[in-house]
């Protein structure tokens, strides 16, 4: 599956990080929310973006980092014609065994000395030159002292505690819609599941999401849909396999949150499997 509601992250022990860098090319909706036991840092290099942590929709621009703490829901999207940035995820395990504690902290930071760190961390690790991954590590664990060096009246944002049953709601609303993709999908057996009433998790999941249970579920089930035609599915099976009963119903909304049909990108992809 291309995106997952809860990411399992499997990294080398000598070296218990995720780095790389993406760009946004104008403005894009939410990637879709997730979540992981391990804090996540991002450095904006260009452009605007907004970063969702929880309920908080934090906009960030060039030379801004936001800290994202563990098992925070989150997602990204871009505001500008063109938004570059990094991110660094932190094994949980690795930090608390150097004494690093991070609790109270969250959101935008401006600070030069954490830019500095991910642009040498970047350098290091686009070169890849001799003992680059030592250079790395003793650039990571400077950027981890800075992050819990920050006092917390300098936090532009900080931890809100109020609304974590909300928040939990949600995460279990996308958890049962990942684990039942495939399956016509009932808002009344999902909340019986759950143990509340339709009313009371459409309107959490929508104040937490923006969206309603339904759009949110089409969403997810035409990424995973995207992620089968591009390795070479057909447009039925991708179809099938990702929930929809109904091809031209299939077709409608795919369009509307991928902005092609699903033909169109089974076809490119098919011309770049045979290429390849």
């Amino acid at each position: 599956m291309a995106h997952t509601f809860y990411e399992n992250h499997r990294m080398d022990p000598d070296f218990p990080f995720i780095f790389h860098q993406d760009t946004c090319v104008g403005k894009t909706t939410p990637s879709l929310l997730h979540w992981h036991d391990n804090p996540e840092i991002i450095c904006f290099t260009q452009g605007v973006g907004i970063t969702v942590c929880d309920t908080q929709h934090i906009q960030a621009s060039a030379g801004e980092v936001v800290f994202i703490p563990s098992n925070t829901l989150h997602a990204f999207y871009g505001v500008t014609d063109k938004t570059h940035y990094r991110c660094l995820i932190v094994n949980k395990a690795y930090h608390q065994r150097l004494g690093l504690n991070f609790e109270g902290l969250r959101g935008r930071l401006s600070n030069p000395a954490l830019y500095e760190c991910f642009e040498r961390l970047n350098e290091e690790m686009e070169h890849r030159r001799p003992h680059y991954r030592l250079a790395a590590l003793s650039l990571i664990n400077t950027l981890l002292v800075e992050l819990a060096r920050q006092p917390s009246d300098n936090i532009a944002m900080q931890s809100q505690e109020t609304g974590r049953a909300t928040i939990e709601l949600t995460k279990s609303v996308i958890s049962y819609m990942h684990e039942h993709l495939r399956e016509p999908f009932s808002l009344t057996d999902m909340c019986g599941h759950l143990g509340y009433s339709p009313y009371y998790v459409g309107h959490v999941f929508k104040e937490v999401t923006g969206q309603s249970p339904v759009d949110y579920l089409n969403r997810l089930r035409c990424s995973h849909a995207f992620a089968l035609l591009s390795n070479g599915s057909c447009v039925s099976e991708a179809a099938e396999a990702s929930g929809f009963q109904n091809q031209s119903y299939f077709s409608r909304q795919y369009k509307r949150y991928r902005g092609r049909t699903p033909s169109s990108d089974a076809v490119i992809y098919a011309k770049q499997h045979q290429d390849s």
